[in-house]
């Protein structure tokens, strides 16, 4: 399924962030989805979520809780 339209600057950001870390593409999708709502703090999220995923045990399970949090407003870079 088509994902949001995110500027290609964006896309490119999220995919190699979820090569990085291995996420899959229902993860990837998420996050897209997720992002293409915040393009206005889009850079400070995407260090955040950097920083949160390179001290996780379990980089995807801990991206898919910071991707909840966005989807529920409660997420803070």
């Amino acid at each position: 399924p088509a994902g949001p339209v995110l500027p290609d600057g964006m896309k490119a950001e999220i995919d190699a962030f979820c090569m990085k870390f291995a996420l899959d593409d229902r993860l990837k999708g998420r996050l897209s989805s997720a992002m293409a709502g915040r393009q206005g703090s889009f850079k400070e999220d995407m260090k955040s979520l950097t920083e949160t995923a390179e001290t996780a045990r379990n980089p995807p399970g801990l991206i898919s809780v910071k991707i909840r949090e966005m989807e529920e407003g409660t997420f803070a870079a």
